[in-house]
């Protein structure tokens, strides 16, 4: 025997010896008091039994009546005597007649249930009705329709039938009608003492208690002795249970028999005796066996074990079997964990290296990666549909400041893991950052699977708007096209950064999927560009109608869904000659400068997450910057004139005797000094000025008109269509009629 097995032998024994004598000692000095006490306890318990049996029973009857009188609408329309139809009368006494004999037909306990009816002393039971006059119960109805008890089951009575002269206790439960304060009539069940009995039997041990039920006044009503009912209950001396039956007002006397209670203890020492004798030698021989059991798998494990090399151990200390084995499995866990570590390293840049190739269009899944785990999904099935969601974060740089990068690294990984949750409960899925702030999510409907566009963007908008709630960061998410097989999944993933370049205009605050901007017009931005210049002019002749015209560019921008990068690019290409109108002449001070300094509107244009919130700042911004501008062309001492002035060439800019010639007899100042002036204050001279409004004026009339040429260029104060046409060529760069037919509306 190993020196292992013996140390464990001999430190169990002696524990085990003290053990069995203190058990021993102790139970010869309390064992009868023990039996004794227990034989009370049990008695107690079989009494509390048969009590709390008795009540469930009763109350099951009272709450089956109670829920019937509450939910029947004919027992309601019964009581309330709504004076039916003479056709209808009888089809509502066989409901409700029917409705109280299923109720005694479902609980044996119930002799007989009826209905009473006060106005009219109208009785209905059990398949048949009667009258109060002639009804077996009457007395009983008078005295509880005088001194109505609703609250509690009554004391034994005896009822006795029309058609039968056996006269049968019973307790009965009344309620009025309807309930619960009713007094339109009252509600009787009866419940047969017989049935009760048998029960009382069934739940008593005839042989050794004597149990009775007994009521307020101390008469037996039950006893598991039949020759005790109605007579005096037991001896208080002989009771040792007392549990009353809530809502009857009787209780539960129990006892044991004569001559039974020392019989009764006696059993139970000489078997606690006989099983402490039997457990001290089951204990030492099972002590021997699992003492053996135990130690075989320790010998083989060192068996096993034998072979590793061990470290060093210290001077003079003998190497036992445990330390032996704890030596050798603190190797092999370090080795296991070593292994574990590595394995999970390489297989996260297994996964996030084919993501990036199956996005890209590089890849594919073989059948050792499945096997291996690479894809991260919940398994490999049959796929009906799969595609691409990129999930971007909106303000990067405000996330990028409130955390540290280790703190940024763990958030990430957090949010992955949200929005992987999220999605895996309705969905196959796979999910990467593929940028600093992109997030890459693959899902895969399976074949069996319900599933919708519109449920999509459900778990879209559910994970989006949790994520913002509790951890303070918004995702934009975009959508790709649907595909069938995994080497499709490149173009998903470029239709979805195509969504996601509609930011700014999308529908949804946190959606935008391809499918949604599907049949939208396609518009070139060149035609916005004379639109951002027109804004940039009138805001620099101060016209207000800038706030128009830049209302509806941004109108255009929503109704045609323009990519972000197009609308930056115009309001980018607005802000400079913005910049370029009001940085000249009038508009070149100091304050003008401080002004624009502090607009800041290109930070605005890229740093704004929405078209609404792009308009409500943009809006604003050029609002004050507007002010401003307005306040110091005011604050010229010409200014006044240059704006008459400006106004009376875009009224009267068709007129070919309008000249700096007729600017100077019109408003009295030297020509020369009127060009200075026109150009100081607008950064252009009166004639590109004036040739500007009547090329605008021309591509009106030639695209919304079928005017002739000729008369084109007398309206536009012209001699000669070939002097318009040649001026229109030389600042548009083609002929009239060539623009006509490029761009003509009348059609």
């Amino acid at each position: 025997m190993k020196k292992w097995y013996k140390k464990q032998f001999f430190s169990y024994f002696p524990l085990f010896l003290l053990t069995i004598s203190i058990m021993v000692l102790l139970g010869l000095f309390v064992v009868s008091d023990i039996s004794r006490k227990e034989t009370r306890k049990a008695n107690g318990i079989s009494a509390a039994y048969v009590s709390e049996t008795m009540s469930r029973s009763l109350n099951e009857i009272q709450n089956a009546l109670l829920e019937e009188l509450a939910t029947s609408d004919k027992i309601k329309q019964f009581v309330e005597h709504d004076n039916p139809r003479p056709d209808n009368e009888a089809l509502l006494f066989y409901s409700i007649s029917s409705a109280l004999n299923d109720l005694a037909l479902n609980n044996h306990l119930i002799h007989s249930i009826y209905l009473y009816r006060a106005d009219d002393g109208l009785i209905i039971m059990q398949n048949r009705k009667d009258t109060l006059d002639t009804f077996f119960d009457k007395d009983f109805i008078k005295s509880m329709s005088a001194h109505p008890q609703t609250d509690r089951w009554s004391e034994v009575r005896n009822i006795r039938e029309s058609d039968s002269e056996q006269e049968i206790p019973v307790i009965s439960l009344v309620k009025k009608l309807p309930i619960p304060f009713g007094s339109q009539g009252i509600a009787v069940i009866n419940v047969e003492v017989r049935v009760l009995q048998e029960n009382l039997d069934k739940l008593s041990d005839h042989k050794v208690t004597l149990m009775q039920a007994v009521d307020e006044q101390g008469i037996v009503v039950m006893s598991s002795e039949p020759m005790n009912v109605g007579s005096a209950e037991l001896n208080p001396e002989e009771v040792i249970s007392d549990i009353p039956i809530p809502g009857t007002g009787w209780s539960i006397h129990s006892g044991i028999k004569a001559g039974q209670l020392f019989a009764w203890v006696s059993l139970i020492s000489y078997f606690w005796l006989a099983a402490g004798i039997l457990t001290i030698v089951s204990s030492l021989g099972y002590l021997i066996y699992i003492s053996k059991r135990n130690y075989r798998p320790i010998q083989l494990m060192i068996n096993k074990l034998g072979s590793i090399q061990l470290r060093s151990l210290p001077a003079g200390r003998e190497l036992d079997d445990l330390s032996f084995i704890e030596q050798a499995m603190e190797g092999l866990i370090e080795q296991a964990q070593h292994y574990e570590q590595r394995h999970h390293a390489n297989l996260l840049v297994r996964r996030r290296q084919l993501f990036s190739e199956l996005m890209n269009g590089t890849g594919k899944i073989t059948e050792e990666e499945w096997k291996d785990g690479v894809p991260a999904f919940q398994k490999q099935a049959p796929i009906r549909e799969m595609g691409v969601i990129v999930a971007e974060m909106g303000r990067q740089d405000a996330f990028t400041a409130d955390h540290v990068p280790e703190d940024q690294t763990v958030l990430k990984l957090a949010l992955q893991n949200i929005v992987q949750e999220f999605f895996s409960a309705h969905l196959s899925v796979w999910s990467e950052w593929i940028g600093v702030s992109r997030l890459g999510i693959i899902y895969a409907v399976p074949q069996d699977c319900e599933h919708s566009p519109d449920r999509l963007v459900d778990i879209i908008e559910t994970s989006q708007q949790w994520i913002e709630e509790h951890l303070g960061v918004d995702f934009v998410f975009a959508g790709g096209s649907s595909v069938r097989d995994w080497e499709e999944l490149h173009h998903s993933y470029s239709s979805a950064l195509q969504a996601l370049g509609h930011k700014l205009t999308r529908d949804r605050k946190a959606v935008i999927m391809i499918d949604h901007l599907a049949g939208r017009p396609a518009v070139e931005t060149y035609a916005y560009w004379p639109k951002a210049a027109a804004i940039a002019k009138a805001f620099r002749l101060t016209h207000d109608g800038w706030r128009t015209q830049l209302a509806e560019l941004f109108a255009d921008f929503s109704h045609y869904m323009l990519r972000d990068e197009d609308i930056t690019m115009v309001l980018e290409t607005m802000i400079h000659l913005l910049e370029r109108e009001i940085g000249n002449g009038i508009g070149a001070s100091e304050s003008m400068r401080l002004a624009w300094e502090q607009a800041d509107l290109q930070r605005m244009v890229r740093k704004s997450a929405t078209l609404q919130e792009l308009v409500a700042n943009m809006t604003s911004a050029l609002g004050e910057l507007y002010r401003t501008y307005v306040s110091v062309c005011e604050a010229n001492s010409y200014q006044a004139v240059i704006i008459e002035m400006r106004n009376y060439i875009e009224e009267h800019f068709e007129d070919p005797d309008l000249s700096l010639k007729h600017l100077s007899d019109r408003f009295g100042i030297n020509g020369k000094n009127v060009s200075h002036m026109f150009k100081e204050a607008f950064g252009m001279k009166f004639v590109d000025f004036l040739m500007d409004l009547r090329i605008e004026k021309a591509k009106h009339l030639l695209t919304e008109t079928d005017l002739a040429q000729q008369d084109i260029a007398q309206r536009l104060g012209y001699s000669n269509s070939i002097t318009f046409g040649r001026m229109f060529k030389r600042m548009v760069g083609v002929t009239p009629g060539d623009y006509r037919k490029k761009h003509a509306l009348y059609r």
